[in-house]
């Protein structure tokens, strides 16, 4: 069964301000999209679930 939904991947502080966001089809891969939402941070650590992680380490 097939169902068109959308994901929103959100870049946030530990004290929850919200930094970027990007909303996709829920097709999109995490890990698509993290480098589009890293871009312009100058954070110097993220915390990230699996499914953002670059598996070419």
């Amino acid at each position: 069964m097939w169902f068109y939904g959308f994901k929103d991947r959100i870049l946030a502080t530990p004290v929850r301000v919200y930094l970027n966001y990007v909303v996709t089809p829920a097709s999109v891969y995490d890990r698509q999209m993290a480098e589009e939402l890293l871009e312009n941070t100058t954070f110097p650590v993220v915390q990230a679930d699996w499914g953002s992680l670059n598996t070419r380490l």
